[in-house]
């Protein structure tokens, strides 16, 4: 989401390393190759019930087509997907998470990325149990594993209780440059609030 005056400011996930980052890119692959998976097992079984009341050989080759456009339609996405940049986007009304997978199985509702209004942020903060790591809440990380730099882990909470555990490089800048922005956005709503 672009806003009106394009004050974004961009921060990369930390991977820590090069190593840790091909693991990573790997591991999301995995994940996203998951998806094509079940989405094929789905279409065989629509394929396999239709075909038994279909006895038509032509309408059989043309669904059994659809189905396999689908599947390689999906493998072409999820694999663009995979090789996307994983980074986070701060706008003027809220933070874009663009992990490009699937996220922990506690967290599948959230999609492939999230989106968090500034005025919807509980806090900000920079989770130094990771960093020593004894910090073992994994539940709440919006990554399918665990392969980042411990050191630059940042936590956010919002006010549905969602709690969101980014990798980001210049941790310390990010966890500022947050704040700034939800202290702006409470102004700006308090005004508007004045106002009527």
């Amino acid at each position: 989401m672009l806003d009106e005056n394009n004050n974004i400011k961009i921060y990369e996930f930390d991977f820590g390393n090069s190593f840790k980052k091909f693991i990573s890119y790997f591991m999301y692959c995995f994940v996203n190759a998951n998806i094509v998976f079940y989405l094929s097992l789905g279409m065989m079984g629509i394929s396999a019930s239709l075909k038994n009341n279909i006895d038509n050989l032509l309408i059989n080759r043309v669904l059994a087509g659809i189905i396999l456009t689908i599947i390689v339609a999906a493998i072409v996405f999820l694999f663009i997907l995979t090789c996307r940049r994983r980074r986070v986007i701060l706008t003027d009304y809220g933070i874009d998470i663009q992990r490009n997978s699937l996220p922990s199985l506690y967290h599948l509702n959230r999609g492939f990325n999230d989106y968090i209004l500034y005025s919807d942020i509980a806090y900000c903060e920079f989770n130094e149990l990771y960093a020593h790591r004894k910090y073992r809440g994994i539940k709440d990380m919006v990554l399918p594993f665990v392969t980042f730099n411990n050191y630059s882990v940042v936590k956010i909470k919002d006010k549905y209780n969602e709690v969101y555990q980014i990798p980001v490089k210049n941790a310390e800048d990010f966890v500022r440059e947050v704040n700034e922005r939800v202290d702006i956005a409470i102004q700006k709503k308090n005004s508007n609030i004045k106002e009527q």
